[in-house]
C-alpha cells in the first residue's frame, strides 16, 4: 500500500510518513509545498520573475494593477454580485478587504491553475471593458473564495497554515500605492473566535527526517506550479526516493507529464514498491542470448544460428560462449510426460520421454533444452535408497546386536577416555579398578545466553586406584 495525495494531500502523506514510518510500502506526493522558515519566502519572488516568458508576466500584471486602479466600479459590482448570492463577509471584515484580496490573487491563481499557452487570452488592461475585466479576475480567482460561505470548507487548512504549516508572503512592487491591506495572513481566514498560535518547528522537523530518513518516497512537481517555488528536497540520508519536475506543468502535475526517462523510472519505482512487476512492451525486441522454447511436437535444432531467431548470436544463455559445431537437438515432451533421469538415449539426441502422468497440481512439464556441454555427459547414477530389513529376520537380529555393540563401546569411550583430556595434553592412563570422582562447574560469558545453554563448561575428574594411588586430575 502506497499513501499518495496531491498538494495538501501530498503534505498530509509526508506528515504521515514522518510520523508512521514502515507503515505504507511508498509515498507518491505531487506538488506538495514545504514552507520551512514561515519568514523567507524569497523563493516565490524568484520563481514569479522568470516564470512563463516577459510578455506574459506583464500582461498579468497589467491586469492586475488595473483591478486596483478601476476598484470602485468593480467593487460596485462585487456588491451587487455578492447580494444576489448571499454572501457575507465578516470573516475577512468588509467587501473592500476580500476584493482587494481577490485581485492579489490573480497572477498566483493564473500559474497554479493554468498554462503558458492560455497567456493570449489575457486581455489588455489599457483597453478591457470594465464588465469584460470583472468577469476576467473572477474566472482566474473567483469573487466568492473570501467570502464567508467560500472561505468556511477552507477554515482547517487556514488554522494549520496559521499554527504549523506556514504560508507565502510574496512582493509586489507593481502594485506599491495601490494596496490598502496587502498580502493577507492566514490569521485573516479563520474566526477570530478560535484562537491560533504558530509553531515554527513543526516544518523544520518534518523537512530535517524528509532529507536524513526518507524511504521510498517520491515527489513530483510542476514546473510553473507557484507552490513548487519551496517544496521537499532529498538529503544525503534519502534512500530510494527522488524529485521530479514536469516540464510546463501546473499545480496539476502528474508522473504522466514528466519526461520520457523520468517518467518510465519513477513508474517502475511504484511498481516495485507496489510488489507488480511492470508488463514488457509488445513491440519491444527480446534480448540476444534468450532460449526460444520449441513448439511442442517438433524437434527444435539448435545449432548455429537460428534462422527463426534474428537475433541470436554466439552467445548462449547467460552470456556463455557456444563453440561452433553442431549441437544436440531438443526433443519437445508432450503434456503428462516428462524427461527421464537417465539422461539422452543416443549421443546428439535430448532427454528420453518417460511415461507416466506428471503431477495433478501441473498442466505439464517445463520443456528446457539442455545446458551446453551437458547432452554428452554420462548420467550420474544416484545410490540406492536404504531400506530397513524386516522386523524377526536374521539381518534385523544382526542390525540390533551391532547397535548394542557400538552403544556401548560409545559409552565406555566417553565415560572413561574420550571424556578427559590431560592436564599436559595426555589422555589419562587406562587404570583397572579406577575409580573416578568428577565436578562440573559452569562459566557463562557475562551477559550471554541462560546459564545451562550457553559458555564453557568445566569439569574437574581426580581418581585413584587400589593402594589409594592418585592417578591425576583431568578437565574437559
Amino acid at each position: 500500500m502506497a499513501g499518495t495525495g496531491g498538494s495538501k494531500g501530498g503534505m498530509t502523506a509526508t506528515y504521515f510518513e514522518r510520523f508512521y514510518p514502515h507503515d505504507m510500502d511508498g509515498v507518491v506526493a505531487y506538488v506538495a509545498p514545504n514552507d520551512v522558515v514561515n519568514d523567507e519566502d524569497s523563493a516565490y519572488d524568484a520563481f514569479f520573475e522568470q516564470v512563463g516568458t516577459p510578455e506574459c508576466r506583464d500582461s498579468l500584471n497589467a491586469v492586475q494593477r488595473e483591478a486596483l486602479l478601476r476598484r470602485a466600479p468593480l467593487e460596485k459590482m462585487y456588491a451587487d454580485y455578492a447580494a444576489a448570492n448571499g454572501y457575507t463577509f465578516s470573516t475577512v471584515g468588509s467587501l473592500d478587504k476580500a476584493f482587494e484580496s481577490v485581485v492579489l490573487d490573480l497572477v498566483w491563481g493564473f500559474w497554479q491553475y493554468h498554462l503558458l499557452s492560455e497567456c493570449s487570452a489575457v486581455p489588455d488592461a489599457a483597453t478591457v471593458s470594465d464588465q469584460a475585466l470583472f468577469d476576467y479576475v473572477d474566472d482566474i480567482s473567483g469573487w466568492s473564495f473570501y467570502t464567508d460561505q467560500g472561505l468556511a470548507p477552507y477554515t482547517p487548512y487556514y488554522y494549520q497554515a496559521g499554527t504549523q504549516l506556514g504560508a507565502p508572503d510574496i512582493a509586489l512592487p507593481h502594485l506599491k500605492g495601490l494596496m490598502r491591506y496587502g498580502y493577507q495572513p492566514p490569521r485573516s481566514y479563520v474566526p477570530r473566535s478560535i484562537p491560533m498560535r504558530f509553531d515554527s518547528s513543526a516544518m523544520r522537523d518534518v523537512d530535517r527526517w524528509v532529507q536524513r530518513h526518507a524511504t521510498r518516497m517520491l515527489y513530483v512537481y510542476g514546473q510553473n506550479d507557484p507552490w513548487g517555488a519551496e517544496r521537499f528536497r532529498l538529503g544525503s540520508g534519502a534512500r530510494d526516493s527522488y524529485v521530479f519536475t514536469a516540464p510546463g506543468a501546473n499545480h496539476g502535475a502528474k508522473v504522466a507529464g514528466l519526461e520520457p526517462e523520468q517518467q518510465a523510472k519513477a513508474t517502475a519505482r511504484i511498481l516495485a514498491w507496489a510488489g507488480v512487476a511492470p508488463r514488457p512492451s509488445p513491440r519491444t525486441p527480446r534480448r540476444p542470448g534468450r532460449w526460444r522454447l520449441p513448439t511442442p511436437g517438433s524437434t527444435a535444432r539448435t545449432s548455429g544460428t537460428s534462422r527463426t531467431d534474428p537475433h541470436a548470436t554466439k552467445h548462449g544463455p547467460l552470456g556463455r560462449t557456444v563453440p561452433p559445431g553442431p549441437r544436440p537437438a531438443v526433443r519437445a515432451f508432450r503434456p503428462g510426460q516428462r524427461p527421464s533421469p537417465r539422461g539422452p538415449s543416443t549421443p546428439g539426441e535430448g532427454p528420453r520421454p518417460l511415461s507416466g502422468p506428471w503431477p495433478s497440481h501441473r498442466a505439464g512439464p517445463p520443456v528446457h533444452p539442455p545446458p551446453v556441454g551437458q547432452a554428452d555427459r554420462p548420467a550420474r547414477r544416484r545410490a540406492p535408497a536404504y531400506r530397513r530389513p524386516p522386523a524377526g529376520s536374521q539381518a534385523g537380529a544382526l542390525v540390533v546386536v551391532c547397535r548394542a555393540a557400538a552403544m556401548t563401546w560409545l559409552l565406555r569411550s566417553l565415560t572413561v577416555l574420550s571424556s578427559f583430556e590431560g592436564v599436559a595434553g595426555r589422555s589419562p592412563p587406562h587404570v583397572p579398578g579406577a575409580r573416578w570422582r568428577c565436578v562440573r562447574r559452569w562459566a557463562r560469558p557475562a551477559g550471554r545466553g541462560p546459564r545451562r545453554t550457553s559458555g564453557l563448561a568445566h569439569e574437574n575428574c581426580s581418581g585413584s586406584a587400589a593402594g589409594s594411588r592418585t592417578i591425576g586430575s583431568w578437565k574437559i
